[in-house]
């Protein structure tokens, strides 16, 4: 028979094993565990101190050794596998004060890649958590440097006039100034390059070589230029308006197209051939009113080689490349000139 304890209920099914039911087992393997927990932490807290220690520096070496995993993939040049790597370790280990760094060079390495997409929204992720803390002045800066590559020049200069409002060191802002200039020379916009370049503080002037680049910009007006609408008029007679666009070949086809089918339309209507001459008369004037519209085309396509070839000029003059300094106890996002 089961013997009654007022610990058991007599309506549970129980199974026996020995002499005592499993349930019984059960309540003693427990207290002897506890037992053994409770006299474990009275006399030998130091050894689970030790254990707890040793779990939070094999925590550590993790961190450690993910980082510096990206940190070599970087300096490798493998930019995706390290980009992965960083965003990686800001996921696995959030609390780490490096999340920030480690992101800003996920952005990096996605920029060095050609990515510009993709470090866009790194940059993008890091700011919309803390846009007002002192280390976003690189990100700001980067992720201005990614828009401007995505050619969307226009958010590239919000983003500065963000970067501008935000962090007032002077070393932030000139960096800053520097790059909307340069965003101005890439859009032609030679007053305005001028100007953010003259907002520059004296002395970084030098480093950024105001001065020189000033001067330089200051012979846009000799860039040569022609003007579509004239380049339109001389269009009237047809090839005339691409010898004023230098473009010769063009001129000749133009010419001798447009005398042809006008000719050739003529001499329908002379024979008394009205249905073909004006047929004829209407593949003219489509040849003619071409010739024109690639006459004042040829004009700005004139413009813009002209003035990529003194962009040109000045990129080879004054190289940008994205590097990396120091400001205070952050870092910052610089552009290298050598001159």
């Amino acid at each position: 028979m089961i013997p009654i304890s007022g610990f058991i209920d007599l309506n549970m099914p129980m199974k026996l094993t020995g002499r005592f039911p499993l349930c019984c087992w059960v309540r003693c393997v427990r207290w002897v565990a506890v037992s053994m927990v409770v006299v474990t932490s009275v006399f030998f807290p130091q050894q689970i101190i030790i254990a707890g220690t040793l779990s939070m520096e094999n925590s550590s070496s993790d961190k450690d050794r993910q980082y510096r995993f990206a940190q070599a993939l970087f300096k490798e040049g493998r930019f995706n596998r390290a980009a992965a790597e960083f965003e990686r370790f800001a996921s696995f280990f959030p609390e780490d004060p490096r999340v920030s760094d480690a992101l800003y060079k996920a952005g990096e390495a996605y920029f060095k890649a050609d990515q510009y997409q993709e470090a866009a929204i790194v940059c993008k992720t890091v700011i919309e958590k803390d846009p007002y803390a002192p280390s976003t002045a690189k990100i700001y800066l980067l992720l201005c440097w990614c828009q401007a590559r995505l050619s969307d020049f226009d958010q590239a200069l919000v983003t500065l006039h963000n970067l501008l409002s935000i962090h007032q060191k002077p070393a932030v802002q000139d960096e800053a100034r520097y790059l909307g200039a340069w965003i101005f020379i890439e859009t032609a916009q030679w007053p305005k390059a001028r100007a953010w370049l003259q907002a520059i503080t004296p002395q970084n002037r030098e480093r950024y070589h105001v001065e020189a680049l000033t001067t330089e910009l200051s012979t846009t007006d000799m860039i040569p230029s022609k003007h579509p609408r004239l380049a339109g008029f001389f269009a009237v007679l047809p090839g005339a308006g691409h010898l004023y666009t230098g473009r010769y070949q063009d001129a000749l086809v133009s010419f001798l197209l447009n005398t042809l089918t006008i000719w050739a339309s003529y001499e329908a209507f002379d024979d008394d051939q009205p249905a073909l001459g004006g047929l004829l008369g209407v593949v003219a004037l489509n040849f003619y009113a071409g010739n024109i519209y690639s006459a004042v085309n040829s004009a700005h396509k004139f413009n813009r080689r002209a003035t990529e070839a003194f962009t040109d000029r000045l990129r080879h003059r004054f190289p940008v490349r994205l590097t990396l300094g120091p400001v205070d106890k952050g870092g910052l996002l610089m552009m290298s000139i050598d001159f």
